[in-house]
C-alpha cells in the first residue's frame, strides 16, 4: 500500500534500530495477537509518502501511521473473514515507541513469525492464534 518494497530479511538477524511496536487483536470467530515491530525509518517513510511530505506534529504522524496499520489489518482480517465466511473484528491497533514484549504466558495455540527486509530496516511480525475446530484440518 506504501508502494514500499519488502524483501527477504537479511541472513544474519539484526537488532531494528529505533523500533516501533504495533499490537493488534482480533476478535470473533477468529482470535489472535498480532505484534509487530519496524524501524522508525520505514514508520517515517510511510507516513511522508501517505502525506505528501506535509509538516506534521508527532501526534499526527502516530494518526498517520496508525491508519496505515487499520487500512492492513482490515484486508488481513477481510480474507480471514472470507476463508471462514465467518466475522471477525480487530481491536485499534496500540502504537508503542520501543520493543514491546508479550506476556510470557500464550494464550494461543498457534504461533507463526515472518520477517521481512526493506531499504528502511526490518520488519518481524508475530501472529499467536487460534484455529476453531471447524476450521482445523486434524
Amino acid at each position: 500500500m506504501a508502494q514500499i518494497e519488502l524483501k527477504e530479511p537479511p541472513p544474519r538477524k539484526k537488532r531494528i534500530e529505533a523500533p516501533i511496536s504495533v499490537v493488534v487483536l482480533s476478535k470473533g470467530i477468529f482470535k489472535s495477537r498480532v505484534v509487530s515491530t519496524f524501524p522508525s525509518l520505514l514508520v517515517d517513510e510511510i507516513v511522508d509518502r501517505m502525506s505528501n511530505n506535509s509538516p506534521l506534529s508527532q501526534e499526527d504522524r502516530d494518526a498517520y501511521f496508525k491508519e496505515y496499520i487499520n487500512m492492513c489489518f482490515g484486508r488481513f482480517i477481510s480474507k480471514i473473514n472470507n476463508e471462514t465466511g465467518r466475522a471477525s473484528r480487530f481491536v485499534i491497533p496500540v502504537m508503542i515507541r520501543g520493543l514491546y514484549r508479550p506476556p510470557q504466558e500464550n494464550v494461543f495455540t498457534d504461533t507463526a513469525r515472518v520477517d521481512f527486509g526493506s531499504d528502511y530496516g526490518s520488519v518481524n511480525m508475530t501472529v499467536s492464534y487460534d484455529i476453531l475446530p471447524e476450521h482445523s484440518s486434524n
